[in-house]
């Protein structure tokens, strides 16, 4: 659906909510709503009472007047504790103090003025029905504060809690190495790339592949946003699952919002590490079958975070960093040729045939030149490693090499957040998004041997593929309210959600020769039941696992949430528009090989 469609259904949707005879609500996805009804003890409506908002943290204060229909409306509230204060001419002053105000979510506080001075406070301690969400039908739950701080989460990610809201499939892929739309993580059935992600009231969501499980770190729950969010800079999480409100309207799936924790009148900072190393951990099981050492397996994660003011007020700031160094060990067998097998001698039942003498082919000569194996070919199986897993391979010509390979996953995560309050009717704040991934992938390995030690007994058992991501995201928001009754809020976002994978590039592994050496065919692993090669190469080059690709989008998102309160209804509208620049390379065309590779050496003599 394009930007154009969108605006189109926004509309008709404004005007259904116009003709309501009961009020209805909507909030953009960094705000809440506080609404309700201001009666005399005779249940008789009062209006023009003042009623004022006032943040327990900031100071922040919004103020507004009842319409003559009694009502009062803050449709564009940052989440947090607030007071709400209302007094009017022959009636004492009314004080609830502890208004909680959530994401996407409307709280309504119903006041009865008693008569008196307003120089009497009364104050309200409990008011009944305000958690309740009465105003529109959206289903989901709010997580703030320690819940999003304490509850477990895969990699301290708050997406993780998705799968913890009723209607939302639980996320298989770890267990039954599935992904995309079979793996888990759809919102009451929905495609799992239907899920939309708003962070800070900008759309983080990958518009290049939807759920990015691409590009997401080791461990790091599907579906996410493209800009990671930690749990210990979050400071409130909604998933709406069902009947979302005019506010979201991107997809047909899960609505996420989440917002970044702001600075406040006091100075506060915290600073964490989660460390688990190797040294309580078994080796792999094959590895001390075949005598191999441990390897060294480490996940450290740690950061800070702190936030405070500028101006007491009136400018806040807060920022967060976050690093993780993970370092993972993968065992992998790739079936390499026996001791005979590389000097050209073929077993079949164990009976040997030397390549170069062998009269078994008719009572002549299978090899007429009498030469044998292909010297090319000879060198190209010496730097093979010699194998060491008897397990794998048919015991005559095949033979399986295990080794562990080295897999760090290195991330570096920061974000920075200000908040200014204009006036008593206007506040605008903005963040930044910082992301660095380099991900150590299994596609591609690297067994060869050093160049002066043919046929060594260890290789070099490295991963050579990567992928790297760069992720930058930019947010702003602006809120005021006009007269008493009109609220509008005005924001956007720029997100550059860049990455690629990298592979190796294609290097002769013998000297001398004009391309890459791929025995047998393609396979990244040899003698699988999906692979007719017989042996492995030193450094894998088949098509799926080797080919690279880049993948880069800039994308625009401009939107308006407006509200008006008339009698006793509500009439909102707005509308959105994206820009989406994307860009993508590759170096395959799949079914084909690689454009540049590989390239197959046939040796004649």
């Amino acid at each position: 659906m394009s930007s154009h469609h969108k605006a189109l259904s926004a509309v008709v949707l404004v005007c259904l909510l116009a003709v309501s005879a009961v009020p209805a609500f909507s909030q953009a996805t960094t705000t809440g709503t506080v609404t309700g009804t201001v009666v005399d003890p005779a249940k008789a409506v009062v209006p023009d009472a003042t009623v004022t908002l006032s943040n327990k943290y900031t100071g922040a204060r919004h103020t507004t007047t009842t319409n003559s229909a009694g009502i009062y409306l803050f449709a564009s509230v940052l989440p947090g504790e607030y007071s709400l204060r209302c007094s009017a001419k022959g009636f004492k002053t009314t004080e609830v103090g502890l208004v909680v105000v959530e994401v996407t979510k409307t709280s309504t506080y119903d006041l009865t003025l008693e008569v008196g001075s307003s120089t009497t406070t009364v104050e309200v301690r409990i008011a009944p029905g305000a958690e309740l969400q009465t105003q529109d039908a959206s289903i989901g739950t709010v997580l703030s504060g320690d819940s999003v701080l304490y509850l477990p989460t895969q990699q301290r990610s708050v997406t993780a809690l998705i799968l913890l809201q009723p209607g939302v499939s639980p996320n298989l892929a770890s267990s039954a190495g599935t992904y995309g739309d079979t793996g888990g993580g759809q919102v009451n059935g929905a495609n799992v790339d239907q899920t939309t992600f708003y962070v800070d009231g900008g759309d983080a969501t990958s518009d290049l592949e939807g759920t990015d499980n691409y590009v997401s770190p080791q461990g790091e729950p599907q579906p996410a946003p493209f800009i990671a969010v930690p749990a210990e800079w979050t400071q409130e999480f909604r998933t709406v699952t069902a009947s979302s409100t005019a506010s979201f309207a991107r997809s047909s799936g899960g609505e996420v919002s989440v917002l970044t924790k702001s600075g406040t009148n006091t100075y506060h900072g915290a600073a964490y590490e989660y460390y688990y190393g190797d040294a309580t951990s078994a080796n792999f099981w094959i590895n001390d079958r075949l005598g191999l050492a441990k390897p060294h397996q480490v996940n450290n994660r740690f950061g800070g975070n702190g936030g405070g003011y500028l101006i007491k007020d009136k400018l806040f700031f807060y920022g967060g960093y976050e690093q993780r160094d993970l370092f993972l060990a993968t065992s992998e067998t790739q079936l390499v040729p026996t001791m005979t097998a590389r000097e050209g001698i073929i077993t079949i039942n164990n009976v040997q045939y030397n390549l170069a003498t062998t009269t078994a082919c008719g009572g002549m000569l299978c090899d007429p030149r009498g030469i044998g194996i292909s010297p090319v070919i000879a060198a190209d199986l010496a730097t093979l490693p010699v194998g060491n897993n008897a397990a794998v391979g048919d015991g005559e010509n095949t033979i399986g090499y295990t080794a562990s390979f080295p897999q760090p996953v290195l991330e570096k995560l920061a974000v920075a957040r200000l908040d200014y309050t204009l006036g008593p009717h206007w506040n605008m704040f903005g963040t930044f998004h910082f992301n660095k991934y380099n991900l150590t992938t299994t596609n591609q390995f690297n067994i060869t041997c050093p160049t002066s030690t043919p046929n060594c007994t260890t290789g070099a058992d490295t991963f050579l593929s990567t992928t790297p991501a760069q992720p930058r995201f930019l947010t702003a928001q602006i809120n005021g309210v006009i007269g008493s009754n009109f609220t509008t809020q005005t924001h956007a976002s720029y997100l550059h959600d860049w990455w690629n994978w990298n592979r190796a590039p294609l290097v002769p592994e013998v000297p001398g020769t004009a391309a890459v050496i791929d025995l047998g065919g393609e396979a990244q692993i040899a003698g699988t039941a999906s692979s007719s090669k017989v042996f492995g190469d030193p450094i894998n080059y088949d098509t799926q696992d080797a080919r690279a690709r880049i993948w880069g989008g800039k994308d625009w998102f401009l939107a308006e949430d407006a509200s008006w309160l008339h009698g006793k209804h509500t009439i909102q509208f707005g509308g959105g528009f994206y820009l989406w620049n994307l860009y993508h390379e590759r170096t395959d065309d799949v079914i084909g090989g690689l454009t540049t590779g590989p390239q197959f050496s046939s040796v004649r003599r």
